[in-house]
């Protein structure tokens, strides 16, 4: 599970353990496209970035509450530990750049979390709204 995901270039991005779903059940699906922005981010951003969440499958998915259709579900989406507004607003930044369709950046007690997600589908958060950023 320890083996390097590469890219389309060949350059190694993150572990299977990193991005496969936290069940235990091995499901690992990552789009490419995902694993581009979130090497480019990584590059700019020139410190570790830590992936709470990749991978879920759709047991998982519904266990932790998550939309459906869900982007993780589907491989287009990773959540990364933040540790300060500051650090969001850079990953913003970097992931406007990097061409990730849609950002969520979540401050919860004890669970800050950056939300970046290469589908070409704005999610339906509030009724009539389609947000391509939110907040959580």
């Amino acid at each position: 599970m320890d083996e390097a995901l590469v890219t389309m270039h060949g350059k190694p991005v993150l572990t299977a353990g990193e991005v496969a779903c936290r069940c235990g059940c091995g499901f690992a699906l990552v789009k490419p496209e995902l694993l581009d922005a979130f090497r480019v981010i990584r590059e700019a951003a020139g410190r570790p970035l830590v992936v709470a969440s990749g991978c879920r499958c759709e047991a998982h998915n519904a266990a932790v509450g998550g939309s459906l259709p869900s982007s993780h579900v589907l491989g287009e989406a990773l959540d990364l530990e933040v540790g300060s507004s500051g650090q969001a607003y850079q990953l913003v930044a970097l992931a406007i750049a990097a061409g990730v369709k849609r950002i969520g950046v979540g401050w919860r007690p004890g669970h800050h979390v950056f939300h970046m997600d290469v589908s070409h589908e704005p999610p339906f958060l509030y009724p009539g709204e389609r947000s391509r950023l939110w907040t959580y």
